[in-house]
C-alpha cells in the first residue's frame, strides 16, 4: 500500500490530507504526484510547481479531495464493495461499448498499467487513446497539463458538435 493509499484511508488520514494540502502544498503535491520511474524528480519538482502556481488546478484538485476523503467514514463501506466487486470482474465486453470513447492514459501509471489502455483501445471501435507523456494516474490533471485537458475539451467538443441537429 502506498503511502498515500495509507494516509487517504482512514478518517484521519484523510482530514490529515486535506490540511497538508492546504497549508503544505509544495509538499502535498510532492506526495501526490510521486516518483513515477524513468521521469527525473526535476521534471516532476517542475510538475509540482505548474499545479501549485496554477490557482485553477489547484482550486481543483481541493475540490476533489475535499469531496472524495471530507466524508471517508461514510465512504469507507462503498469503497471497499467497489474494490471487491472490481477485483472479481471478468472479462468486460468492451467490443460491445458504441459510443465515442476518449481513453486518456499516463505512459508512467503504475496504478493502472499502460497496457490496458491499449487493451481497451484495440477494443473500443472507433475510440481514440491520448498518451499523457510521463503522466501517473492522475496525468491528465497533473502531467501535460494544458495539452491533456485541452484535447480532452476540443475531444468533448467535436463531440457535441456531431450531435447538434
Amino acid at each position: 500500500m502506498s503511502v498515500m493509499e495509507r494516509l487517504f484511508s482512514t478518517a484521519v488520514g484523510a482530514s490529515a490530507s486535506i490540511a497538508l494540502m492546504e497549508r503544505a502544498p509544495r509538499i502535498f503535491a510532492r506526495m501526490v504526484l510521486g516518483n513515477p520511474p524513468g521521469v527525473p524528480s526535476s521534471v516532476m519538482a517542475s510538475r509540482a510547481r505548474g499545479v501549485l502556481d496554477d490557482q485553477v488546478h489547484m482550486a481543483g484538485l481541493r475540490a476533489l479531495f475535499r469531496s472524495a476523503y471530507s466524508h471517508w467514514p461514510e465512504r469507507r463501506r462503498g469503497y471497499r464493495n467497489d474494490v471487491d466487486l472490481v477485483t472479481r470482474l471478468g472479462r468486460l465486453p468492451l467490443e460491445e461499448i458504441t459510443c465515442p470513447t476518449l481513453i486518456v492514459h499516463g505512459t508512467a501509471d503504475t496504478s493502472v498499467p499502460p497496457g490496458q489502455a491499449e487493451h481497451a483501445h484495440a477494443r473500443i471501435a472507433g475510440s481514440e487513446l491520448y498518451w499523457v507523456k510521463d503522466g501517473e494516474h492522475v496525468g491528465a490533471l497533473l502531467n501535460e497539463q494544458d495539452r491533456a485537458q485541452t484535447r480532452i475539451t476540443e475531444w468533448l467538443r467535436a463531440q457535441e458538435r456531431q450531435r447538434a441537429p
